[in-house]
Formats: structure tokens, sequence, C-alpha cells
């Protein structure tokens, strides 16, 4: 826990010390929610790399390409990412 404190949220060990365990909870939420948000942007970035190889009309969830992202709430293609350069189907 201490290492997670310093290290990873880069906290004094006075800061660290002065944290209610509630607190030290909540920073460790908050960086993995911002984890979680670089990993969906670096997702989407490849989505959009992958875009003109893709069939046309097929959607990928991030999920799909970062299996450490939860899947999107609702898994039919409504809310998928698109691909307005994916190829037609064969």
């Amino acid at each position: 826990m201490w290492a997670t404190g310093r290290y990873d949220l880069r906290l004094s060990e006075r800061e660290f010390w002065r944290l209610t365990p509630r607190e030290f909870a909540a920073l460790l939420e908050r960086r993995e929610e911002n984890a979680r948000r670089a990993d969906w942007r670096a997702a989407v970035s490849v989505i959009w790399l992958l875009a003109p190889y893709v069939d046309k009309g097929r959607r990928i969830d991030p999920a799909d390409i970062f299996p450490t992202l939860p899947p999107s709430p609702e898994r039919d293609p409504q809310a998928r990412i698109w691909y307005p350069g994916a190829k037609k189907n064969r």
C-alpha cells in the first residue's frame, strides 16, 4: 500500500500518512479511471488505423482491441464504433 501511494500516486511520505483509507481508495480509483481512459483512446486509434481493412458495416468495440477495457454497455451493432472507410463485404 505504501509503495502504491509513493510510487504510483506520487505522494510524499507526509501526504501518504495523512490520507484516510477512504481518500487513498478514491485516489486509486481515479488513477485506474485515468488508465482506462488512456487505454480507450489507444484502442480507438487502433480501430481507425484498421478501418480500411475492415469489412463495411462491421463494428469493433474498443474492448475487442484492449481486453482490459470493460465492454461497451450495449454490445449491439449500433453501440459500436463505425468505420467510414471500411471496405465492402465480399
